[in-house]
């Protein structure tokens, strides 16, 4: 009798150490999981951040835009200007596809696992990213020599309204967009890194 008792405070307490145990198990494997998710979802961010500063930079080098094989040679050179360009933001553009679409899946697995909340904070990011593929498809327009003139005049005005999107300022002038860019990244940073482990 005494010893079915015993027996019966060791299955239980063995039963409590094996619960416990695993309860600890789930959330150091659920934590972890949050901060592998948090982490590549932060790597991403920032390469996004610096593909959208890479687009602004002013500089533009002449063989950016390379010169293809099957370019007419007759070209003139406001032509031949405006298809360098056209190609350089474009080559400028391609990494952002690659890290949209990792940003994508990544966003989609948060909103499965944390909710909307971060979904939320990224739409601001490629909102100010939609409005830099504007103005630069915009000045595009403003500089191909065979656009209307009418044409060019809409599309210099589209640009006015927000003249600092196009192109980085140095970091001592006000840079609107830079500013607005840099608070939707730290609302995003504040919550991804509330889910890193420390």
């Amino acid at each position: 009798m005494i010893g079915t008792v015993i027996s019966s405070i060791g299955v239980g307490f063995a039963a409590w150490v094996g619960f416990c145990g695993l309860a600890t198990w789930r959330k150091q494997n659920k934590g972890t999981a949050d901060h592998d998710l948090a982490r590549r979802l932060l790597m991403d961010l920032y390469r996004l951040r610096d593909c959208i500063g890479h687009i602004r930079n002013p500089v533009m080098l002449g063989e950016e835009g390379g010169m293809p094989d099957n370019e007419p040679e007759d070209l003139n050179f406001l032509h031949r200007c405006y298809r360098s360009t056209a190609r350089a933001y474009q080559s400028r553009f391609a990494p952002i596809e690659e890290v949209r679409a990792r940003l994508n899946t990544a966003i989609l697995e948060s909103e499965a696992v944390w909710g909307t909340e971060l979904k939320a904070r990224f739409a601001l990011i490629f909102s100010l990213q939609h409005e830099l593929w504007i103005c630069v498809n915009s000045y595009l327009i403003t500089i191909n020599p065979d656009e209307s003139e009418e044409r060019v005049d809409f599309y210099q005005k589209i640009m006015s309204e927000r003249e600092t999107v196009l192109h980085e300022r140095p970091s001592d002038w006000n840079d609107e967009f830079r500013n607005e860019l840099n608070a939707a990244l730290s609302l995003v940073e504040d919550y991804l890194r509330q889910k890193l482990i420390r």
